[in-house]
């Protein structure tokens, strides 16, 4: 498989707006689930190369806020979502491959909305 896949996406919701307790359960809200469906759409229009279940992957995220609101968020904050969106599209067979993470906030970018730019790469080595 290629060793890079780059994916530009919408901004994923925040923590906070992920879960939502119904009864006795736990459930991603519609906008968490909405949220996993762009990243399959992204996925399907892209179609990438997957990674092997074996491999090692590492993960990179830009964060683009467009207003200052969005750029108080929490660097992290969003990545659980992206990851597993990732996972249930198939890239990946599961998140517990990702073994290095590097997610940064770039300046505020004066547009409509912001963005994240997300970036898998292999860690496996040939020897």
């Amino acid at each position: 498989m290629d060793d890079i896949v780059t994916f530009k996406l919408p901004l994923p919701p925040t923590v906070n707006r992920m879960y939502i307790r119904v009864k006795r359960r736990v459930m991603l809200t519609r906008e968490a689930r909405e949220y996993k469906w762009t990243v399959e759409r992204a996925m399907n229009e892209f179609k990438p190369p997957k990674f092997a279940p074996d491999s090692m992957i590492g993960f990179g995220m830009c964060v683009y806020p467009s207003n200052g609101r969005e750029a108080l968020r929490d660097v992290d904050n969003g990545v659980k979502i992206v990851l597993d969106g990732f996972q249930q599209a198939g890239l990946y067979a599961n998140d517990r491959q990702v073994k290095e993470m590097h997610v940064k906030m770039m300046p505020i970018q004066r547009m409509n909305e912001g963005y994240i730019v997300v970036t898998f790469y292999s860690l496996d080595v040939e020897v």
